[in-house]
């Protein structure tokens, strides 16, 4: 009988694993946590391989150099725009799913901009923002993009949902899983 019922409260427990609500609240605290700049709590919810190219003390320091930059700095935040999960894919025995959020960057310069429309094209063309103002009074550019990050759950993730930021530039989901998974996730 015992063993039943620890048969059933596992199968209970995997099955809870694998709900939209677990994989919408694991992708809500790692975007609180590359938002906040906590490289502790993205270290735990990135995607375990990433660490084999950056350990996180690289992180840490990322990190810092946003928040403590001598010439300007950066607040991150998501917008109120709804976000878009894919369909979860399984392949090759892991689960994916490719997820778009809107992002906010608020970036304050220290120095008074000088040609604050160059900035805003080039903001505009390496972010692939959708909009970018720049507000005189505060030195601030407001730039609103869209990101990609890709859910990924496997025997490494221990069946929790770690994420990957996707970029264009350097297909690091090619990269580690190859190009099968790159094309099926629409990359």
């Amino acid at each position: 009988m015992k063993k039943i019922i620890f048969l059933l409260l596992l199968i209970a427990q995997l099955g809870h694993a694998q709900t939209p609500e677990v994989l919408k609240n694991q992708f809500k605290n790692y975007i609180q946590a590359t938002n906040n700049l906590n490289a502790e709590q993205a270290y735990v919810l990135t995607y375990p391989i990433i660490f084999q190219k950056i350990t996180v003390n690289d992180l840490k320091e990322m990190y810092k150099s946003f928040s403590q930059n001598p010439n300007f700095s950066i607040h991150t935040s998501t917008t109120s725009t709804p976000q878009k999960y894919d369909e979860v894919l399984e392949i090759e025995g892991k689960k994916f799913v490719k997820i778009t959020t809107e992002n906010k960057v608020v970036m304050t310069f220290k120095s008074p901009v000088q040609d604050s429309k160059t900035m805003i094209g080039d903001f505009k063309t390496n972010m692939s923002a959708k909009t970018v103002t720049f507000d005189q009074k505060s030195n601030s550019f407001t730039i609103i993009h869209d990101i990609i990050v890709i859910g990924i759950q496997d025997t490494l993730t221990k069946g929790n949902w770690n994420f990957i930021n996707y970029s264009p530039r350097k297909n690091v989901i090619k990269d580690i899983f190859g190009d099968q998974v790159s094309k099926q996730l629409k990359l």
